[in-house]
């Protein structure tokens, strides 16, 4: 089976299971999710037109539609034979998204010998072509599916193995395993974690060593002498990271990666180009020659944009600004505590606030764009810095509470 049809390929499943699983995703997500699989997918319904659809979901979520009957409007109506691979892992990653901590991360560290670290620049088509050539010449029928992580600068994907009879009928489906690489050079691979004895995740892990190893190839040798047998390095993958953790951006954090592939600290202002021009910048337009405030003036609206996308969406303004979060966070509450005039005292600051919406920080986002809120004096914690996690601000320091979850 080719890459098109496996995604499009539909295993038995259990319709109560997919639809528990769809009912853990946000009513946006599912909206979202329904119209792009509509696009992508033939449906064979009169009504299934996208406009269509499109106009009875903007009436319905202006109803408060739940999450129950969108599932239900999935796999009883559209999807009523079932998801198929494409579908089905799509799931399984947005569940991910939203539910951080479904699942314990672990992490392999690369080395090019067996004392040198070795940093590595994974593409993620190129990553998943080879891995699934290699596993089909292990004789491993497989589905991979990968997709940008919405919050954190990584790609994950999901690896899916499976066996399936010559009339299709019997399909034996082992667990999805999951691998997150870095969008910049790393020398470290972040996956889920699994057991001494389990045989289908050492083969996977194995295979990606060699997916990573022909990559060093074509990047360094010249196509022609790829398959002439020299080896462009040797590559070893070592388990010597922090304990296993329920947390993909605590380990993250504790492998030592920022993932980011910029300068930090007193250089950073040299790698977003404020510090100084390139050969290929105009001059006459950099702040140091027309000033700040002049530069401000001129821009306002731009910059302010520019501003809101980076601390909203952890980005770069590319084209118009994107309101809709990825993963939207439909609720959120904190409670905040502060000193009064630099003193702690009985004038102590105690308040609380409730954000409730579609996409809470879309909607901030956007009203910072139109000037209603300065995003230069907002919070971190008031522009989605926590994710969906509500809490206490003491002090400035963000504590979880963990009887309320942020998206429902």
């Amino acid at each position: 089976m080719t890459q098109h049809n496996v995604d499009k390929f539909k295993p038995p499943q259990d319709g109560t299971i997919v639809a528990k699983k769809l009912r853990r995703l946000s009513v946006l997500v599912l909206s979202k999710l329904l119209i792009e699989w509509v696009e992508r997918f033939a449906v064979r319904r009169r009504e299934a037109n996208v406009e269509r659809i499109k106009d009875y979901l903007e009436d319905r979520l202006k109803d408060k539609i739940g999450r129950a009957e969108l599932a239900s409007l999935i796999v009883s109506k559209y999807w009523s034979k079932g998801l198929n691979m494409f579908q089905l892992a799509e799931v399984d990653t947005m569940v991910l998204f939203q539910h951080p901590k479904s699942y314990v991360w672990n992490c392999h560290f690369i080395y090019q010998n067996e004392s040198d670290k070795h940093s590595t620049l994974i593409m993620p088509e190129d990553f998943s072509e080879n891995l699934r050539s290699l596993l089909s010449v292990q004789g491993q029928k497989n589905h991979i599916y990968h997709k940008r992580h919405p919050t954190l600068p990584l790609n994950v994907f999901r690896i899916q193995l499976y066996d399936i009879s010559r009339n299709e009928q019997h399909v034996s489906q082992r667990a999805p395993f999951y691998i997150a690489t870095t969008i910049a050079k790393s020398p470290v691979i972040f996956h889920t974690n699994y057991g001494q004895y389990d045989i289908y995740a050492k083969l996977i892990m194995q295979l990606t060593k060699e997916t990573l190893l022909i990559s060093e190839k074509c990047g360094l040798l010249h196509p022609e002498t790829v398959s002439s047998g020299r080896s462009a390095s040797y590559l070893v993958l070592k388990d010597e990271g922090p304990v296993p953790t329920k947390n993909l951006e605590n380990i993250m954090k504790l492998a030592g990666v920022d993932g980011k592939g910029d300068t930090m600290g007193a250089w950073s202002g040299y790698s977003k180009d404020t510090a100084d021009t390139t050969p290929l910048t105009d001059g006459r337009k950099h702040r140091s020659t027309i000033g700040r405030t002049a530069l401000s003036n001129a821009a306002d609206k731009s910059n302010r944009q520019k501003k809101s996308m980076l601390r909203f969406k952890g980005k770069e303004l590319a084209g118009a600004p994107e309101y809709d979060s990825e993963i939207p966070v439909e609720k959120a509450a904190f409670n905040v505590i502060d000193e009064h005039n630099g003193h702690l005292s009985m004038n102590q600051i105690e308040f609380k606030i409730a954000l409730n919406g579609k996409d809470v920080y879309g909607g901030l986002h956007e009203l910072c764009d139109q000037g209603m809120l300065d995003v230069e004096h907002l919070p971190g914690w008031i522009c989605g810095e926590h994710g969906n996690k509500s809490g206490t601000i003491r002090f400035g320091q963000f504590t979880e509470n963990r009887s309320n979850g942020g998206l429902i």
